[in-house]
């Protein structure tokens, strides 16, 4: 039988056209009903559907999905695209909305007569649905204008786990302006602040016509469950969409295969508020995945009073206790529960055959040659779409960076490994790095003279460290996977990985022939005694910097102070005990030091912002500046700041933010100093960071594994 590509793409479902008049919202009193009845059919096609999924538990899930991307039809069609046009971040999202706006042309007519698309993209990340919706546009309306604004896990809060995190800026970081994080900088979409922000800034847009949700979580570790609990988070996305959508526009959202109570529910509220909703699986969505996007188009509005926005406020962001239960299916019309029905089987027949197919093929062995058919599909593809190139000058980014290959910031989460069940069993560990000695880098300051900005960042207390831009996810995954211990004694430092450190360091306390410039100690540790060959007196704990009191510090003199504690807890939280002395030693550097005088300070890493953003500065302010890990088993930075130059404007900015920080309530704190191309335009500086956390991470985790032992 020849090949049909247009079958590919004709896997939809027309849920409502509008012609269902009594379809209604249930009544005020029912949403305080909190009981549901499960229909059999759905519970049937749910334990069917995981009963096959479970039998793809003993497959390595490399090598399976090596098989899948190759079985899949539609394999070749964003490496065609891209080829051939060269699109923004072009991105497996990117070919999936871009179908999505061909074949269900979901933007409202009056939106484009107007010549304004404004659209709300939420969970977002990396920017793809942005990127191609500003594609489409361009190519086809030359006169429409696209505002937008978007929301998605902030990659820059050090505080989200890295398992939530889509780790990819690339289009974020040139467009930050336009990301909503909340006042709480997380961008968390269950948090009040993000609902609050996005929507202020929504209103200011006037008519959103489009709001777009591609949220989901990485569920591979429980994948039964995947409706389930992304359940919270899809009722999240459509309370959004009542609070910001205009009246005539459309949603776009992303669910999985809808067999439980919740996404009846769902279903149920979209048909009842839109004028019509489809349901898609993209031909460039892999066919055995449970992924469908639902297209709901000319939405009616809803009472900013009406009782079910109460109810989703309840359920999603004041208490994330709550049961899903919003009322009872039972008073569910019976034509939508039949029609819900027969979408749900199309889908999970769509689905059951490709994991059978793909089943049967890979148990085969036989080499297949699918090529043809990736081309076929491919070239139907970019001919049903009608894609065309897009002038860099109208991109999203400046000069379309992003047509090109651009490198994120944020380095990507570690690869799954194995098979299911081994991932159960088997927990995610970091290679030992080889133990080097320590090895001293000097950073050159930064003479060009630049005035640079000054940005406060305010947000969310951290607990831990689970992304950061000067650290490798894989590491700070890793240091998570462990559990927290806490140590009474610093282990005795091996004067051969300290060498480095204390040759630059006796170099620099002398001025040339020998003869040593005074030294004040602000040190707890016996790690500043080795560095520096003599006896000191403990002046300082860690929380309580008693600095100089002195008017100044004169040419060649050294301010040497440790803030490392005795007792601390391993991990990255040790970092975020320090990092309000650490603000404080480099204000009084500023204010105190003369021309010439050095400062070296002991810290336990540098994975946040702002600890980044401070050795940033003392970087910008002493003629040279050295950073050195020293991987022990009470491992620590040795930062060596040599003759001070002049503060360049940072004294004042350092007052205001330890003052205005004094003033902030408890549930908010300074987590950032600059803007973050500021500090990470310095390619230099950022990978010599993420080199000595990198022994840093490396080091704890020895540590921790040697005390088990």
């Amino acid at each position: 039988m020849e090949f049909e590509p247009e079958k590919v793409f004709e896997k939809v479902h027309i849920l409502s056209d509008g012609s269902n008049k009594n379809w209604e919202l249930p009544a005020i009193e029912l949403y305080s009903v909190k009981s549901h009845l499960q229909d059999k059919r759905l519970v049937e096609l749910k334990n069917s559907l995981n009963q096959l999924k479970g039998s793809l538990n003993g497959y390595e899930i490399e090598n399976w999905h090596k098989h899948t991307t190759y079985c899949n039809p539609s394999g070749s069609v964003n490496r065609e695209i891209r080829h051939q046009f060269h699109p923004e971040l072009c991105t497996q999202a990117w070919c999936k909305f871009h179908e999505l706006l061909c074949f269900d042309e979901f933007l409202p007519e009056w939106a484009l007569a107007s010549r304004n698309i404004a659209a709300v993209h939420l969970c977002e990340a990396p920017g793809g649905f942005i990127c191609s919706l500003n594609h489409f546009l361009k190519s086809r309306y030359k006169h429409v204008r696209y505002k937008w604004i978007a929301c998605t896990l902030n990659p820059y809060y050090e505080g989200n786990d890295a398992e939530s995190c889509v780790a990819d800026d690339r289009l974020i970081f040139h467009t930050l302006g336009q990301w909503c994080f909340g006042s709480d900088n997380t961008g968390d979409i269950f948090s009040k602040s993000l609902l609050d922000d996005i929507r202020k800034r929504a209103t200011a847009m006037e008519s959103v016509c489009l709001l777009t949700a591609d949220g989901s979580f990485n569920c591979q570790n429980d994948p039964a469950k995947q409706e389930l609990n992304t359940a919270r988070l899809k009722f999240t996305e459509l309370m959004y969409c009542l609070h910001i959508l205009s009246p005539g526009g459309s949603f776009v959202l992303k669910i999985f295969t809808p067999l439980e109570y919740t996404s009846v529910q769902l279903l149920y509220i979209l048909v009842c508020l839109f004028g019509s909703v489809t349901v898609r699986k993209p031909a460039t969505s892999k066919p055995g995945n449970s992924e469908l996007y639902v297209v709901a188009k000319d939405f009616k509005g809803i009472s900013s009073e009406h009782s079910l926005l109460a109810a989703l406020h309840k359920s999603c962001i004041d208490d994330d206790q709550s049961p899903l239960e919003l009322f009872s299916t039972d008073c569910l019309p019976g034509e939508f529960v039949s029609a819900y029905i027969s979408c749900v089987e199309k889908f999970v027949k769509y689905q059951t055959d490709a994991i059978q197919q793909n089943i049967l093929q890979f148990e085969n062995g036989k080499k297949l040659n699918l090529d043809e058919i990736h081309k076929t599909v491919a070239a139907f593809a970019v001919e049903k779409m009608n894609i065309k190139r897009v002038p860099r000058n109208q991109c999203i980014v400046k000069n379309g960076i992003l047509k090109t290959i651009a490198t994120s910031n944020v380095s990507l989460r570690p690869k799954m490994f194995g098979t299911f069940v081994d991932r159960k069993v088997i927990k995610p560990v970091i290679h030992d790095a080889a133990q080097n000695l320590t090895e001293i880098t000097w950073v050159p300051r930064n003479v060009d003279g630049r005035q640079y900005d000054h940005l406060l960042t305010y947000g969310r207390p951290l607990n831990s460290v689970r992304t950061s831009l000067f650290c490798e996810t894989k590491d700070l995954f890793a240091l998570h996977r462990s559990d927290s211990t806490s140590f009474e004694q610093i282990t005795d430092y091996d004067m051969n990985e300290i060498r480095p450190i204390t040759d630059a360091l006796r170099s620099m306390l002398s001025n040339g022939n020998g003869q040593s410039y005074e030294t004040e100690l602000l040190t707890d540790g016996k790690l500043c005694r080795e560095l520096l060959g003599q006896t000191c007196v403990d002046l300082l704990r860690c929380k309580q910097l008693n600095l100089p009191t002195a008017n100044s510090l004169e040419k060649g003199a050294t301010l040497f102070a440790s803030l490392i504690k005795r007792n601390y807890e391993m991990g990255s939280v040790r970092e975020l005990s320090t990092t309000g002395s650490l603000m404080k030693l480099v204000l009084h550097a500023m204010k105190k030091f003369n021309s010439g005088a050095n400062l070296v300070v002991i810290l336990p890493s540098a994975f946040t912002r702002l600890t980044a953003g401070l050795l940033h500065m003392l970087r910008a302010t002493f003629k040279d500046f050295a950073i050195a890990a020293i991987p022990s088993s009470d491992p620590c930075l040795v930062v060596i700041c040599s003759s001070f130059a002049h503060s360049q404007g940072y004294q004042a900015h350092l007052e205001i933010a330890l003052r205005s920080s004094d003033e902030r309530p408890d549930d908010a704190c300074l987590l950032g100093l600059m803007p973050i191309h500021q500090l990470v335009e310095d390619e230099r500086f950022v990978k010599i960071l993420k080199k000595c956390n990198h022994m840093i991470v490396t080091a704890m985790l020895k540590s921790y594994r040697d005390f088990l032992v």
